[in-house]
């Protein structure tokens, strides 16, 4: 990227780089195959991982802004050949690899991510896979049930803890309400927006909130089963 500077400003450079992986090509030539465009650099990282690495690597891609260890568990590691049980190990092996990075928040439990990049080449392994559509619907099963966990959590004393908890799934719930608008899906959608509406309330998000309620509302009319 930086080479490119030659010839891009980096607002220019920056507003490019939804295709990164075809401007960020021609590296040095004296460099190994694998050092000369950045598809190639991690493309050859990820060949060196073990099957069920790759494996979970792909799934995490689901996630959008981080996940905690019991996302991954539930979403993850619950579908074969992967088991709950070891998807912390394999967790460990991806961040001593730094594939995926890990912080620790001043309070609360450790939380993980996939650099940008990273997650971009694992989503599309995903999609290639065949898996994600299962990991997709897993995904939205986790956040449908902590959101109707959270909603009486949010009348009680527990209440800035879990303000705080659905404040760092923002962007994977954006991504369950998106998910769920398939007409199929439409009964998820309707229990994670009845879920949701004091949360949207308590952080002055109405207007969000009436319009993810109007998405399900169409998505789920003249489906006589809800």
């Amino acid at each position: 990227a930086a080479a490119r500077t030659r010839v891009l400003t980096p607002h220019a450079l920056l507003a490019r780089l939804d295709h990164r992986f075809e401007l960020l090509v021609g590296g040095p030539r004296d460099r190994p195959a694998r050092q000369q465009t950045l598809l190639a650099t991690i493309e050859w990282s990820y060949n060196l991982l073990t099957e069920a690495e790759r494996a979970l690597l792909r799934r995490l891609s689901i996630f959008n802004g981080g996940w905690n260890l019991d996302a991954a568990e539930s979403v993850a590691g619950g579908l074969p050949p992967l088991t709950p049980l070891e998807t912390l190990a394999l967790l460990q092996r991806l961040v001593s690899k730094s594939l995926v990075i890990v912080e620790h928040p001043p309070a609360g439990e450790p939380r993980y991510r996939l650099l940008e990049t990273i997650r971009a080449y694992t989503r599309a392994k995903l999609a290639a896979s065949g898996e994600e559509a299962p990991v997709r619907d897993r995904c939205l099963a986790y956040l449908v049930a902590l959101a109707e966990t959270a909603e009486p959590e949010l009348r009680s004393a527990r209440q800035i803890e879990w303000l705080a908890r659905l404040d760092l799934e923002r962007d994977n719930l954006r991504a369950a309400l998106s998910w769920s608008l398939a007409p199929e899906k439409a009964g998820a959608a309707l229990r994670l927006v009845a879920a949701l509406g004091h949360f949207w309330e308590m952080r002055a998000d109405l207007v969000e909130g009436s319009r993810w309620c109007e998405a399900a509302l169409a998505a789920a009319n003249g489906r006589a089963d809800l």
